[in-house]
């Protein structure tokens, strides 16, 4: 069980931004249905924040790796060529995210960026300092649009359906890094 426990759990928080907003929050009561080894649960206890964001963050990576694998891009993953965007790499393998995974995704790399940018510059960044600082925000294209309202102590990172802004779900991220999905009439909280 071990490893693979701690796994799983840690898959669970990239798939669903409740469980991994329980385990930030409270971590005690969120692994209160897990079955762990007293030890694996000490050991969870007792990881630092923003170890724990660390680590859902690469189990997040572990899912898009495997989602390439199953549409047969091995040689890819093998050279490790993995791309976030669109997840597109250079070597011409294209794994297919929904436009709503896209959005999540790129929504996830801004938070990176954000964080960068908090450090570099002490302030959290606006999209167009962002895309100063890293490029590849010019091309974020795609079926959503992107907005950034930040000030020194937070930001608040906005998609939305371009074509479908009334019909398509909309999400929403800040500095803890959870992203919250919207019903399509609603506008993010």
């Amino acid at each position: 069980m071990g490893d693979d426990k701690i796994q799983e759990l840690l898959r669970q928080a990239t798939a669903e931004p409740e469980f991994l907003e329980a385990l930030l929050r409270d971590r005690e009561a969120a692994l209160n249905d897990a079955e762990l080894e007293p030890h694996e649960r000490a050991m969870l206890m007792a990881v630092p924040e923003e170890q724990l964001r660390k680590m859902v963050a690469s189990a997040r990576a572990w899912r898009m790796r495997r989602r390439a694998a199953a549409a047969g891009c091995v040689a890819v993953l093998a050279a490790g060529f993995l791309l976030p965007m669109g997840l597109r790499t250079s070597m011409g393998c294209t794994v297919e995210l929904s436009d709503e995974e896209e959005a999540e995704e790129r929504l996830h790399v801004i938070v990176d960026d954000e964080r960068r940018y908090k450090e570099k510059f002490g302030r959290y960044g606006s999209l167009d300092e962002l895309t100063r600082e890293n490029r590849w925000l010019e091309n974020i294209g795609g079926n959503y649009a992107y907005e950034i309202v930040a000030s020194q102590d937070s930001f608040t990172a906005t998609a939305r359906h371009k074509q479908r802004p009334t019909t398509r779900k909309a999400f929403q991220v800040g500095p803890d890094g959870i992203v919250k999905e919207t019903g399509p009439s609603e506008q993010p909280r």
